[in-house]
This record gives structure tokens, C-alpha cells and sequence, in this order.
């Protein structure tokens, strides 16, 4: 009797100091899961549960997932050992449905006989891009924000075709691309970036813009383009960020893509690094310089997103991409290498 007493004392301030350590933990936070799969696959996303029931050998508690570091899951798919945020470890079955998670691509569902380890990590951000056109859901001139954000876009002349993932935007001239004005999607003050795209190139005979921002005076945080020719010679490809010092930094590669095939690009700046990523793998890095570490990101008032052209000057007829776009995103954080590949390699 007083062994079992014991149990269920330690049961009680266990669950008491764990729902604790989550209500201090989840404030202003978002819970993210990083989970690895048997087949060597890796997969980032926001739970729809808060929390993990598990069945230990002296009683049956409900681990809430803020208080959680990591669990590993054994050969049985059911014997799960946790790590707790507080130094406990403990072990037990679990009995979970598919596990749902809002990841970068979309909502998946991921059965635990999948699974062999979720690492659990809290940040202020939910893990989706501050805007993204998939380019499948437009309606008539109205490029909708897949995000959730409302920075709904506005299409000129684009034509809509089948594309590497559902439909794609087609840009064959300076006067077809795609503008956002959203007075709310000011990156002034942001702290890290990241931007990516799938693209393929129909002719190299214009400059090759993907996208950026900025209007006709004055170029805007970012600018990312695909090696295009201007004056007749090969141009860079080249990621490039505005800094709040007056500074800027940029990546710049030897143009990379052939012709009629379809590659996905991501550009990303931390604060320390702005990266080049090609088909989700680094192809170049620049360092900020050591006066501009940290800088936020610089845009003055008043400046668009444009899509498939140049935003600044835009009476030159050259600037534009001559191809297809898609599944355009930004994102107001940097996305680390797993996640850029993840972007890369989510299902077509």
C-alpha cells in the first residue's frame, strides 16, 4: 500500500511539474516537430496535438509536448523513450493516431510505424511561409496567398500552365508577371529571410529576373535571378539582400540551368550568411562583413513584389524571366539546409 501510494505521489507531482514547465514554455510559442522516419527521411512540421498519452508500468499520464525534448520509438512502434525538457526520462507505450503536421508543403499524416524519432523544438513563428502562390487555386486576374496571410497578388498577361507541381505561371514578356502590394508585407526590420521558387528557363535572351522587390525609383530587401544575358553576354546568378547600415550582401554563381528543365532555387540570409540554394543543396555562400553582422533587412516604404520581372526600371523590356514559375514563398525566417531540401524534395 505505501509503495503504491508513493507511485501515485510521484505520478502527481510529475504531471503537476510537467504541465508547469508547458504553460511557461508554450507562451508566445510555437511547438515544432522534426521527425525522423525509418526509410532515412526527414520531416518538419506543427503538430495538431498538444499532447502524448503513454502507458508506463506504474500508471497512465498524458505528456504534454512543450515539456518533451525528443522521444525515440523502438522496433515495436509502440515503446517510446522521452527525454524531458527538465533532465527526466521516461519510458513507455504510447498509442497514437497518424500523426498530422502542418508542413511547408501542406498538411500530411504520418503513421507511428513510420516513425523512429521526433525531436520537439518552440519558436514564435508556425512554421509557414509569409506568403506563398502555388499558382492552383487563381482566379481570374487574383493570384491567391496560400499562406494565410492575405497578400493575395495580381496577375498581368501570365498564362497558366501544367507545371512541376499543379499549375504554373508562364512569363514570356515584360508585360507578364505577377505584383503584390500589400502595404503588410514590408520586410523593413527583419531579421533573417528566405525565398524560394520553382523555375524553368524557355530562353536565355532576357535578364532573367525571378522575382524581388522594389518599384520604379528604388530596389527593395531582396532580389533573386537566374543567370539570364544582358547585352548579349551571360549574367550572374545571383541572391541578393539590402541591409539597415547602408550595406548589402549577395551570392553570385555562373548561370546554372539549361534549358526547358525545371529547378527549384531558395535564397537565405541569417543575419551572418546569405546562401544560394540549387535544387535543395548550398551552391554558394557569402559572409556579411563583420561591421553588418546581424543587420536587419532594409526596404523603404512603398515598394511591390514582383514576379518574373525586374520591379525597378520597368520600361527596360529585358529584365523578365522567359519560362514558367511556381509555388513562389517567402518566408521571414532562414530556413537551415533540412528544410530548404525538404522544400526541394516534397511530393510533385
Amino acid at each position: 500500500m505505501n509503495r503504491l501510494n508513493h507511485c501515485i505521489t510521484v505520478v502527481m507531482l510529475l504531471s503537476l511539474t510537467m504541465a508547469g514547465w508547458a504553460e511557461e514554455t508554450t507562451t508566445n510559442s510555437v511547438l515544432r516537430l522534426s521527425v525522423d522516419l525509418v526509410d532515412g527521411s526527414h520531416v518538419i512540421g506543427v503538430p495538431t496535438i498538444e499532447s502524448v498519452p503513454v502507458q508506463t508500468p506504474y500508471a497512465k499520464m498524458t505528456i504534454p509536448l512543450a515539456t518533451i525534448r525528443s522521444f525515440t520509438i523502438e522496433d515495436d512502434h509502440e515503446t517510446a523513450s522521452f527525454d524531458l525538457q527538465n533532465g527526466d526520462r521516461l519510458k513507455g507505450v504510447v498509442n497514437l493516431a497518424p500523426l498530422e503536421l502542418s508542413a511547408m508543403f501542406g498538411t500530411i499524416f504520418i503513421g507511428m510505424e513510420h516513425v523512429t524519432r521526433i525531436n520537439v523544438s518552440t519558436d514564435g513563428s508556425s512554421g509557414r511561409p509569409i506568403l506563398h502562390y502555388s499558382f492552383d487555386r487563381d482566379e481570374g486576374n487574383r493570384v491567391t496567398d496560400q499562406s494565410g496571410h492575405g497578400h493575395d497578388g495580381v496577375a498581368h498577361r501570365v498564362g497558366y500552365e501544367e507545371s512541376i507541381k499543379g499549375k504554373g505561371i508562364r512569363t514570356s514578356s515584360s508585360d507578364s508577371y505577377v505584383t503584390c502590394a500589400s502595404p503588410d508585407l514590408s520586410l523593413d526590420g527583419w531579421r533573417q529571410l528566405t525565398v524560394a521558387t520553382w523555375f524553368k528557363v524557355s530562353s536565355y535572351a532576357t535578364y532573367g529576373r525571378i522575382f524581388n522587390r522594389g518599384n520604379v525609383e528604388k530596389g527593395g530587401a531582396f532580389s533573386i535571378t537566374v543567370g539570364g544575358t544582358y547585352g548579349g553576354k551571360p549574367q550572374k546568378s545571383v541572391f541578393s539582400v539590402r541591409l539597415n547600415d547602408g550595406k548589402s550582401v549577395a551570392v553570385r554563381l555562373d548561370r546554372f540551368a539549361e534549358l526547358n528543365k525545371w529547378y527549384h532555387i531558395a535564397g537565405v540570409y541569417d543575419g551572418r550568411t546569405a546562401k544560394y540554394y540549387i535544387n535543395g543543396e548550398v551552391a554558394g555562400t557569402t559572409d556579411v562583413s563583420d561591421d553588418a553582422r546581424n543587420a536587419t533587412v532594409a526596404e523603404p516604404p512603398g515598394v511591390d513584389l514582383m514576379v518574373g520581372k525586374c520591379s525597378v526600371r520597368r520600361s527596360w523590356r529585358d529584365t523578365h524571366i522567359n519560362g514558367m514559375l511556381d509555388e513562389v514563398m517567402i518566408f521571414d525566417r532562414a530556413l537551415n539546409d533540412t528544410q530548404v531540401r525538404q522544400l526541394y524534395s516534397s511530393p510533385k
